[in-house]
């Protein structure tokens, strides 16, 4: 089993390991990864809204896109929705944020990869194993490898973790004190 975890993620919701691996052991063979529930990634974003989480008041977030211009590109909507969840995490209710649902990618959707977990068998079984081609992971995992195996990617709707930011939304963000409350709230979880 692999699971990869960006380097910029900021809070690991504590049951979502658990969820996430127990996901990618019962998939089935019409999936090729599992992905988190990535709060502040577009496709997320479109979801959460879908579901009424995130309020249409903080801006639309038109479509299921991984860059959408209003979910990937526009700070205040990241500080908005990063104030969302910190305000659930320290009430200690982070399952407001999950989804009702998982959600299936479709073959070749492309997905930010923030976190993900995989049966080692996906990189063992390669022309050179353990070597992706195209090399670049977030294409190879949603578009290029579930195109040509005709699998889809899974996001698992209660196995939640936060990005903190995209490259332009970053202004926006460190300009508050987001990061200083995930860092309070890492203090408090580890005690």
């Amino acid at each position: 089993m692999f699971i990869r975890f960006d380097d910029d993620l900021v809070y690991v919701e504590p049951n979502a390991v658990e969820r996430l691996a127990r996901a990618a052991v019962q998939m089935t063979e019409s999936t090729h990864v599992v992905f988190a529930e990535a709060w502040n990634n577009s496709i997320v974003s479109y979801l959460a809204q879908c579901e009424g989480i995130i309020p249409l008041e903080f801006g639309e977030v038109k479509t299921r896109f991984c860059m959408d211009p209003l979910a990937w590109g526009d700070g205040d909507f990241a500080v908005k929705i990063h104030r969302l969840a910190l305000d659930a995490f320290e009430a200690g209710e982070p399952e407001r944020l999950f989804f009702h649902q998982d959600y299936p990618l479709m073959a070749g959707e492309q997905f930010s990869v923030s976190c993900f977990a995989s049966p080692g068998w996906n990189y063992s079984t390669l022309p050179t194993p353990g070597v992706l081609e195209p090399d670049e992971e977030e294409s190879w995992h949603t578009i290029h490898w579930p195109r040509k195996v005709n699998k889809t990617n899974m996001i698992i709707g209660d196995a939640l973790v936060v990005h903190l930011t995209f490259m332009r939304q970053q202004q926006a963000v460190f300009a508050t004190n987001i990061l200083g409350r995930y860092r309070a709230l890492a203090r408090k979880l580890c005690n």
